[in-house]
């Protein structure tokens, strides 16, 4: 990996999202971050150098910025389990629906918002990071899953259209379709460091989901204190 490639990571304020920034500027890539903590990421921008490049104002604003000093994006990260897009005001009781509405909706801004970036890069690929709860299903369980109700359902559905445009999708989630996986995954102690590790480790296969599923959630994506 080195300068030449690109990445975009989004909900990179701490956990997961700040460990992937971190793991991709040591190994030379070039970085956009976002996400709700602006004054960490340029202090990170300054440490780094030209390696890192410090996104503010909305999901519109950040890739106008990025088209403007870049000009394409061979790589979108969505970490899509965080507590990054969560309104200022919301209560404990609220955290889980918000929690599990607002990545839904960061997922579908940032793919529309860096688009017109990914078709500009020879090989673009989209990652999308799901946790427990953004990865459930919306509804009894017991019902099938759907594009109203789940968002893997929705992200399997945007992968023929993406694929048209030569945009690859890797989604990586807690858990897999029963008839891929029919042996049950063992969960593992992932830190954000070890999973930032793996994931990028296994981007260069461009597979169509990697089963990441862990023990502990707040050490990947710590959850808002009240």
């Amino acid at each position: 990996m080195d300068d030449s490639q690109s990445f975009w990571v989004t909900a990179s304020t701490n956990g997961l999202g700040a460990a992937l920034i971190e793991a991709l500027v040591h190994r030379q890539a070039r970085v956009a971050a976002s996400g709700r903590n602006n004054l960490q990421f340029h202090a990170m921008a300054r440490r780094h150098g030209g390696h890192l490049l410090a996104l503010d104002g909305d999901t519109q604003h950040q890739a106008d910025r990025l088209k403007l000093e870049w000009g394409a994006l061979d790589t979108l990260i969505i970490n899509a389990g965080a507590c990054d897009y969560l309104p200022a005001d919301i209560t404990e009781n609220q955290l889980l629906q918000a929690l599990i509405k607002t990545n839904a909706e960061a997922v579908e801004r940032y793919l529309d918002a860096a688009l017109p970036l990914l078709v500009e890069a020879r090989r673009p690929h989209v990652v999308v990071i799901l946790n427990l709860y953004t990865a459930a299903q919306l509804s009894d369980p017991s019902f099938p899953a759907s594009i109203a109700t789940s968002l893997p359902e929705r992200l399997r559905e945007k992968r023929a259209k993406l694929r048209q445009l030569g945009i690859d999708l890797t989604i990586v989630t807690p858990y897999a379709p029963p008839s891929q996986h029919p042996v049950p995954r063992v969960p593992e102690q992932w830190t954000a460091q070890s999973a930032a590790t793996e994931i990028l480790s296994r981007l260069p296969d461009r597979e169509e989901e990697i089963v990441l599923e862990a023990l502990e959630l707040r050490t990947l994506w710590p959850l808002k204190s009240f």
